[in-house]
């Protein structure tokens, strides 16, 4: 007898059972995580370099919301569990906003 392709038959069949056990696709979290972008620029807009953190943060999560420094408030960062300051020039942040950290 040809042992040698029966056992080779076994374990490719094994292999296979045990590759097929696994899924194939990740499941996602039941609630997506939220995150708040902050950002403070010379001109108060949302400049390109904003959007495009905003963009890159888009590819963890569907709820990202994007504020300027002096515009967030405490429901802002309900729901969010993550937040990413992006300080376009240096300045000293208010002390409102510290406090809501």
């Amino acid at each position: 007898m040809n042992y040698k392709g029966i056992t080779l038959l076994c374990v490719m069949m094994l292999l296979f059972l045990a590759i097929a056990s696994f899924p194939v696709s990740a499941q996602a979290k039941d609630q997506d995580a939220g995150i708040l972008i902050i950002y403070s620029t010379l001109d108060g807009k949302e400049s390109s370099q904003v959007k495009m953190l905003d963009l890159l943060a888009g590819h963890f999560t569907s709820h990202v919301t994007v504020k300027k420094d002096s515009d967030v408030e405490a429901s802002d960062f309900k729901g969010k569990d993550h937040v990413i300051y992006f300080g376009q020039t240096k300045r000293k942040l208010s002390k409102k906003l510290l406090s809501l950290c």
